[in-house]
């Protein structure tokens, strides 16, 4: 899990599943995110590193808005629950797509 955050607006939560894309899997993967994205879009799939230094991956991304106040523990519960989420992902991509 990798945290950063947009313009100051934004904490961007990157969950993989540590593996990269082979070249000839990458249609297959942004098929899935998109199938995904359209039925529930929460975790978003997304197909990262197009064109980076390093070979792509697929993410599973939220967003939580940095002017929102949450304690220490329910941020830790909200982590653990993207981190469900995240394992929920992967387990569909590997069973729907052999990804």
């Amino acid at each position: 899990m990798a945290f950063t955050t947009t313009r100051n607006e934004l904490l961007l939560v990157l969950v993989t599943d540590d593996r990269y894309l082979p070249e000839d899997r990458i249609a297959l993967a942004a098929a899935a995110a998109n199938a995904w994205n359209v039925d529930r879009l929460a975790p978003m799939l997304a197909v990262c590193n197009l064109g980076g230094g390093q070979p792509p991956y697929l993410s599973g991304i939220r967003t939580l808005p940095l002017v929102c106040a949450l304690s220490q523990q329910a941020f830790d519960a909200l982590a653990d629950r993207w981190l469900d989420e995240a394992r929920d992902l992967f387990t569909w991509c590997h069973r729907e797509f052999g990804l």
